[in-house]
């Protein structure tokens, strides 16, 4: 296949290819399984190096042990990639290894029996400081969360459950631009292959209205509500609950290379969810609510996500399992994957009801180990908080502004 695709795109023009080099969408919300190398860093304009006198306190509002795993996680990605290799930091490259060794001297750290003001104080000695400047350049970006969200699902199609969650097709084709054109370092399109063309791949209203993939056996599982499947695409994971009470991971496999478009935004400019009142929840609400307007509205967003079943998961785009309250989702191709980091934004409080009672403020140690299509740019941030209620309701309503640090261990 691989070899056919090469001279359909060669029987195109190598015009075709320098045309793509327009940035490619990313996978909406959802991680990759497995980089096998860092991708192209450019974090030298969007980091700025911390002189002492502008240090926060690093104080941390979590337990430790999600740290660690997550610690750990990221030196299994790190494991994978060659130490000399050389990273940006805020314009100074940084190899692989000094990374490792950053993760392993913070590990370390950890375990010491040190009071939050001493922590903070050996933090600020061994660790060279990196501030994002944020999209204005003023230091501020805006966080949002994601969650891990459990769906009632069944492995045959039946009346009750009529909708498809599917694998990766097998005519699913992607190329790598940067084997073509230097312009393009780093960049990819995805397709399919039709006679001796290379074309877009199908959209969401080709798949789910026109039902191009069905009678194929690509059916993973299968669904009771098509708006959950429609979120399960946008958190790019999940967790399938069977009715004999058995329940499976479902991460991303892959995606169809569509541009992701906000079906938010679309409600918001046609008038018909004020922008000040918009999350997820109310998103949810308002297309149970109007059933006649939801395929409409759904196939605004051409972009498809394609699933493998797990017994574990979620998994970032490090290829690793992201932790609950300690991964984060960057744009990959500006921030280094896997590094350690430092949040200070705001969490919500629950009340007995389980309700948002409050907003408190939240300065927490991350791992950047995700990426997603609608979180681009160096104004974004995506907060990974896990599943269950209360990571639901983070996750549909945190909008805040927020500050993003990275460490690195010093010279």
């Amino acid at each position: 296949m691989k070899r056919y695709v090469f001279f359909a795109l060669v029987g195109l023009g190598f015009c075709l290819v320098l045309a793509a080099c327009a940035k490619p969408p990313a996978p909406v919300s959802a991680p990759v399984p497995v980089l096998e190398e860092v991708p192209r860093q450019t974090t030298g304009p969007v980091l700025e190096r911390v002189l002492d006198a502008g240090l926060p306190e690093f104080a941390d509002d979590s337990a430790k042990e999600p740290l660690k795993s997550a610690l750990a996680f990221s030196l299994e990605y790190y494991g994978r990639l060659d130490p000399k290799r050389q990273l940006d930091f805020g314009g100074e490259n940084v190899s692989v290894k000094r990374v490792m060794d950053s993760l392993k001297t913070f590990g370390a750290l950890l375990d010491q029996d040190l009071s939050p003001r001493d922590f903070s104080q050996k933090v600020k000695e061994l660790f060279t400081v990196y501030r994002c400047k944020g999209e204005d350049g003023d230091g501020k970006m805006l966080f949002t969360g994601y969650y891990e969200p459990v769906i009632r699902a069944s492995r045959e199609k039946s009346l009750a459950y009529p909708y498809p969650i599917y694998r990766v097709p097998d005519d699913v084709v992607t190329v790598n631009l940067g084997q073509f054109s230097e312009k393009c370092a780093g960049d990819r399109i995805v397709g399919r292959v039709d006679g001796k063309a290379l074309v877009p791949y199908w959209t969401r209203e080709d798949i789910d209205g026109r039902c191009k993939l069905a009678g194929r056996g690509l059916e993973a599982a299968w669904a009771a509500d098509l708006v959950d499947v429609f979120f399960l695409h946008i958190q790019g994971s999940g967790r399938l609950l069977f009715e004999d009470g058995t329940s499976l991971h479902v991460n991303y496999a892959g995606e169809n290379g569509r541009a992701y478009k906000s079906i938010g935004s679309l409600l918001i400019q046609e008038g018909r969810i004020p922008k000040e009142q918009m999350s997820m929840q109310c998103l949810r609400a308002w297309l149970e609510s109007n059933p006649d307007q939801r395929a409409r509205v759904l196939n605004h967003n051409p972009s498809y996500v394609f699933f493998r079943l797990s017994e574990k998961g979620p998994f970032g785009c490090a290829g690793v399992p992201v932790t609950p309250g300690r991964s984060v989702a960057l744009d990959k191709r500006l921030f280094p994957l896997g590094a350690l980091a430092y949040v200070r934004t705001k969490k919500p409080v629950m009340d007995a009801k389980g309700d948002i009672a409050a907003w408190e403020d939240m300065n927490r140690f991350v791992l950047d180990q995700d990426t997603g299509g609608a979180i681009r740019g160096p104004g974004r941030l995506d907060f990974f908080w896990g599943s269950g209620d209360y990571a639901q309701a983070a996750a549909g309503y945190a909008r805040h502004p927020g500050e993003l640090y990275f460490l690195i261990l010093k010279n």
